[in-house]
């Protein structure tokens, strides 16, 4: 069908375009607005809405970059257009092309997803009188006021969307309470809604098996993995110091790390450094992030915060315990003591000792990877797309 495209208008174009806007169409149009098709799981959550709900509406996607998200698209027909807006830098052209094509598609409802979607889609929405717009907050930018600028930066980047937008979904409840406490005037608009998980992607044993294979894992060898960016967010350093501990108490154990970003380099040295190489491995980037969840014995994730963490829930579905700070949204996620172990941020000793824990009993893993598959089915596709469905179709009336 329709290919993915990057168009900047020009003056006669757009006067064109005010001419010829449709009337009426068959099927109300939701447009998603995501700043970067990339990693993380930003574009895992764009992708299932429009499974969820492509089939009832006229679905378009604009996006930046162009990764795993465009590519489902195309391949179910749906619309995408790709535009400058990957970095940070372009959104000071990139808005010129937005502003056309949402003036061109003229939706009847824009959800614009993360951090610099959010104000970008709020401002040219406006603009470009969209009717109705919903801020997916999947990256609340004020857990990074580390100094003067970015609190400054994350208050304005925030605010935007928070006025502007119809309503602003937060994914945990501890995200809720964080917009609660900063934006009280707007309390009307912020709703609790969870990531979801696509149990249809859930891959298979054979497909597990051979990526075992291709990693070098042996059953001889307890494997746990982490699968997330590698940037300051995740905080992998934590992880690597906790090894150093683990290794020495678990020889047989093995950690690979999945994920490639700008920390890469450093925490290689740092591997180097803790004396670990021989049982730590970086595996890059990789495709399939729940694929390689499925492979190992135990996850480890040692995140500052989440919105509402993917390779949380990945880790439950696949029957992996976790071990994982008990940071905001995760907590949500994790119930500590049954289906993995919440340690407190930055309690490296502690997060070891968990790790020995489950790597020493196959028994407990077994037990916590069972309470997991159940506990994390209150976030499968089915039962949380019924709320936005309701919600969407809310605002779409109005």
């Amino acid at each position: 069908m329709k290919q993915s495209s990057e168009i900047t208008p020009t003056a006669p174009a757009i006067h064109s375009l005010v001419r010829s806007r449709p009337s009426k169409r068959l099927f109300k149009r939701i447009v998603h607005l995501i700043h970067a098709d990339g990693e993380g799981g930003g574009p895992v959550s764009v992708m299932g809405h429009i499974k969820w709900y492509y089939k009832k509406y006229d679905i378009i996607l604009l996006h930046g970059g162009k990764g795993s998200l465009d590519e489902y698209c195309q391949q179910e027909g749906i619309r995408t257009v790709q535009l400058p807006i990957d970095r940070i830098w372009k959104l000071c052209f990139g808005w010129i092309p937005l502003f056309y094509q949402l003036w061109k598609l003229k939706p009847d409802l824009l959800i614009v997803h993360g951090q610099w979607a959010g104000p970008l889609g709020a401002l040219v929405g406006k603009l470009a009188r969209v009717k109705r717009i919903i801020y997916l907050a999947h990256w609340p930018s004020f857990y990074t006021d580390w100094d003067l600028y970015r609190v400054i930066r994350n208050h304005v980047m925030e605010s935007i969307p928070v006025h502007l937008c119809d309503k602003t979904i937060c994914l945990s409840p501890e995200n809720l309470y964080q917009y609660n406490i900063r934006y009280p005037k707007f309390s009307d608009k912020f709703i609790q809604k969870s990531n979801a998980f696509d149990e249809g992607k859930l891959p298979t044993v054979e497909d597990t098996d051979r990526l075992r294979e291709e990693f070098g894992m042996s059953a001889h060898h307890v494997n746990v993995i982490s699968v997330s960016r590698l940037a300051s967010q995740k905080n992998i350093s934590w992880l690597l110091r906790s090894w150093a501990i683990v290794q020495s108490q678990v020889p047989e154990a093995r950690l690979w790390i999945v994920g490639s970003g700008e920390e890469e380099e450093k925490l290689r040295r740092l591997s180097e450094e803790l004396g670990i190489t021989g049982t730590c491995t970086f595996l890059g980037s990789q495709k399939n992030g729940l694929a390689c969840v499925s492979t190992a014995d135990i996850v480890a994730m040692t995140t500052f915060y989440e919105a509402h963490s993917h390779s949380a829930m990945e880790a439950l579905l696949c029957g992996k315990p976790i071990v994982a700070n008990a940071a905001d949204g995760v907590r949500y996620t994790v119930t500590d003591g049954v289906d993995g172990f919440l340690v407190p941020l930055g309690d490296i000793e502690t997060f070891a000792e968990r790790l020995i824990t489950l790597c020493r009993s196959k028994e407990l893993r077994e037990k916590m990877g069972e309470a997991g598959q159940q506990s994390v089915q209150r976030f499968s596709l089915s039962n949380v797309m019924k709320g936005y469905s309701t919600l969407i179709e809310d605002l779409i009336r109005k």
